[in-house]
């Protein structure tokens, strides 16, 4: 009679603070191994920046740190860890480590309405990883407003006649939606048309000056547009998408 030999295979077990979990506990018994223990669980905590810190102790221990949020993206802070003779690292958004530490210790200079919430937590990356695609979403968001700035717009922002006085006349108020603007001088207007950007514009202050029939066009301003006349009574037109 033929007998088959079997060959065991030596898998690695998976690793826990202070020992091992044993291979032999499937998935639901990890759960509850987890679930008695609070290993591997995330936690966290905020920092407030508005106040310089210099070797701010805390006393927290895992081997993961996530800079997961802050209220400026220029928000930052030093760390050290476990030790202040070890080296420092300068903390921003979206930046992390994966090292054992019982301790570390925070630098930073007083920074206007600024705070880092952080997550940390053990057993990274056995038990604990963070999926973080922001910045895919972030540029999907971005390339779709430049998408949809070069298409333009299906509807108009209005177009209309206005007549210019001899002191600063407002030819269109400011729009945030605005993607372009063209005003011209009415062809059968007098004198000149001098556009500014604010009602301070004068006869001689001026960006730009419309005989009839001439045009200005601008695609990325979005403010207030002012015109004076030099002359007699005259219009401006303006479309605007």
């Amino acid at each position: 009679m033929e007998t088959k030999k079997t060959q065991q295979v030596s898998r690695h077990p998976t690793r826990l603070a202070g020992g091992f979990l044993p291979e032999s506990l499937n998935f639901e018994q990890q759960i509850e191994y987890i679930r008695k223990s609070g290993i591997g669980t995330p936690k966290s905590f905020t920092i407030d920046l508005s106040v310089a810190n210099q070797n701010l102790e805390i006393g927290l221990a895992g081997n993961f740190i996530y800079a997961l949020t802050v209220k400026n993206v220029t928000d930052w802070v030093n760390i050290r860890f476990n030790e202040l003779r070890e080296s420092t690292f300068r903390l921003t958004q979206q930046l992390g480590f994966y090292t054992p530490y019982y301790r570390f210790f925070l630098d930073n200079d007083a920074q206007a309405g600024a705070a880092i919430t952080f997550v940390y937590g053990t057993l990274s990356k056995e038990f604990l990883d963070i999926l973080d695609n922001r910045s895919a979403a972030l540029q999907a968001a971005t390339l779709a407003g430049i998408l949809a700035e070069l298409q333009g717009d299906t509807a108009d922002e209005g177009f209309n006649r206005v007549a210019v006085g001899a002191a600063a006349t407002l030819i269109r108020a400011a729009n945030a939606n605005r993607k372009s603007i063209i005003i011209q001088h009415a062809p059968d207007g007098v004198g000149h048309v001098c556009l500014g950007f604010d009602n301070t514009v004068t006869v001689a202050k001026y960006f730009i000056s419309l005989a009839p029939g001439d045009w200005y066009s601008v695609s990325d301003y979005r403010g207030t547009i002012y015109g004076i006349r030099t002359a007699g009574a005259t219009n401006a037109q303006y479309g605007e998408v």
